[in-house]
């Protein structure tokens, strides 16, 4: 069985080193978005390494993430995918936005960083156990 690969629409450097470290920690690869890129190329990251977890950093402005995660969860062969979103608790219009878009789960950035290990497990485990 290969190793769940996580991909992560985060481009925000105080986080890419936790996540990182986290991950990989847990035994995970993981691929950041930190540049802006096309639609197109978000799908081919989707079909190459089919990720085991999307994690999506709202305060990305990089990408339109609210877009690609309602396609994502409109789509029969992504569905499945778990979309953990984070992002600051004051934003709560962005936080409405990311679990209307379809996300499993939206949490502020302070319990996304305290709790990473078990949300990590915990989302990606409902994704290899359904």
């Amino acid at each position: 069985m290969p190793t769940p690969h996580i991909l992560a629409l985060v481009s925000d450097l105080f986080f890419i080193p936790n996540i990182q470290t986290v991950a990989r920690h847990l035994g995970y690869t993981i691929h950041f978005v930190e540049q802006p890129i096309s639609k197109d190329e978000f799908d081919t990251l989707l079909t190459e390494q089919p990720p085991a977890l999307l994690i999506v950093d709202t305060n990305n402005h990089l990408v339109p993430w609210a877009d690609w995660v309602t396609d994502l969860k409109t789509d029969d062969a992504t569905q499945h995918i778990p979309v953990l979103a984070f992002g600051s608790h004051k934003d709560v219009d962005t936080m409405k936005k990311a679990k209307q878009a379809g996300a499993d789960v939206v949490v502020a950035r302070s319990k996304f960083t305290a709790e990473l290990p078990d949300l990590i497990q915990k989302y990606i485990n409902s994704a290899t156990n359904s």
